[in-house]
């Protein structure tokens, strides 16, 4: 049993109480800190956090590998000994892998191997979403086109004359997309549309909305440039609109490999800093696709991201309905001109129609006046085309226009 103290009552006892309390409150006190240092030795030996830990060389991260054939791929994956997860042969050759520090080491060392980058994910150029509307009907003329955009481009001046006006349609063009995919039961499209590869994900759908904005401003019906061409879905953005350098390098080398004839692609994204990337676009536009890119979004000089980094693209910038330029159109001399590209009108998924703003916007206008000219003039080289259009674009006309060395020059279709 335990002694009970009571002070109060003897001065010398009470004393005595005191050092006693005071002695058993220190040794219940040296007791726990003994007990806590054995239980943390113990915890310390028997786990370490992983947040602790160093970074180990067997984390595996994705890599390209860009090789000189197809037979060095197959002989520096085996040597290394990875599974490729997408394998490229037309645009580039080389594979996609997932590696770790010693195998990405191993990898760039490998007789053959002409790169090896890091596979890093990109983020979509515009907002996403808009305010959907109701399609109005086709009326098979283009008398006060729906969209303002296709009144711009075929008159040298404002006012706008409310009529579209070609003789070209695109028939017989195909026009790649290089997006989100496409709605193609979108009756607008006529039936001249497909979702023909996807490089990103198992949903087999424009499950984002902005790849099929694009591709109706491009080819179709009532809101289109080209309303003959042919239209395929190359999806390489997810439901997010983001994507990754191997999900668009596959999409490209899909596009090199499966075209038959004249062809238009049109890629509204942007990734900065891959030589395999460069080196794909430059062979699918050597293969003979025109291609035509946005600028950008970020209201400034921004002519370091691919695609609009390749001089082998046209770039497009975005301007107004009063021939401004819009404020967040990125400039800088890569651009090649400017194209309508705010509050354009265009079809989405599900049969519907919304309004959008970007350069994402304005890119599609370039590709369907392409498409154009391909029909019109024949399948010249794009060099040929993109002189083609800047020589027939409207100069001094944009508000704005020539910050940054940005190319003062509006689309036009030039008669087509």
């Amino acid at each position: 049993m335990g002694h009970t103290c009571h002070p109060e009552h003897h001065r010398v006892s009470g004393t005595s109480c005191h050092r006693r309390l005071a002695s058993l409150f220190v040794i219940r006190m040296l007791l726990r800190v003994v007990l806590l240092v054995t239980i943390s030795a113990v915890a310390g030996a028997l786990c370490v956090p992983a947040a602790s830990a160093a970074p180990s060389a067997a984390t595996a991260s994705g890599y390209i590998v860009q090789t000189g054939s197809a037979e060095q791929t197959e002989k520096v994956a085996a040597s290394v000994g990875v599974t490729p997860t997408s394998t490229f042969d037309e645009a580039v050759h080389g594979f996609a892998a997932k590696l770790d520090r010693v195998q990405a080491a191993r990898m760039r060392a490998e007789p053959g191997v002409l790169g090896v980058e890091e596979d890093r994910e990109i983020t979509p150029l515009e907002p996403r979403g808009a305010t959907h509307q109701d399609a109005p009907e086709a009326e098979g003329t283009q008398a006060k086109p729906v969209n303002w955009g296709l009144d711009r481009i075929d008159q040298r001046n404002l006012p706008l004359d409310g009529k579209y006006t070609t003789t070209a349609t695109g028939a017989g063009v195909d026009v790649y997309v290089l997006d989100t995919g496409v709605d193609a039961s979108h009756p607008d499209f006529g039936g001249r549309a497909s979702l023909d590869t996807n490089t990103i994900d198992t949903q087999n759908e424009d499950c984002d909305g902005h790849g099929t904005v694009v591709a109706g401003i491009a080819a179709s019906t009532t809101y289109g440039v080209a309303k003959g061409a042919r239209v395929h879905g190359v999806k390489v953005l997810d439901c997010n609109g983001t994507g990754t350098l191997s999900s668009l390098i596959a999409g490209i080398d899909w596009v090199v490999k499966n075209k038959k004839g004249p062809s238009v692609a049109v890629m509204s994204w942007s990734y900065a800093g891959s030589p395999t990337l460069q080196a794909a676009l430059k062979r699918m536009v050597d293969s003979g696709v025109f291609a035509a890119s946005s600028a950008g979004n970020t209201g400034g000089n921004d002519c370091t991201a691919l695609p609009r980094a390749s001089k082998d693209v046209l770039v497009v910038a975005n301007s107004q309905i009063d021939d401004q330029r819009a404020t967040n159109s990125s400039t800088g001399p890569c651009v090649s001109l400017y194209a309508p590209g705010s509050r354009i009108v265009s079809t989405v998924p599900g049969g519907g129609v919304a309004s959008y703003s970007g350069t994402s916007m304005a890119a599609p206008f370039a590709a369907g006046v392409a498409a154009l000219y391909k029909q019109a003039k024949g399948d010249a080289p794009a060099a040929t085309i993109r002189s083609w259009i800047t020589d027939n674009a409207v100069p001094g006309v944009i508000k704005g226009g020539s910050v940054d060395g940005t190319a003062d020059k509006l689309l036009n279709t030039g008669g087509l």
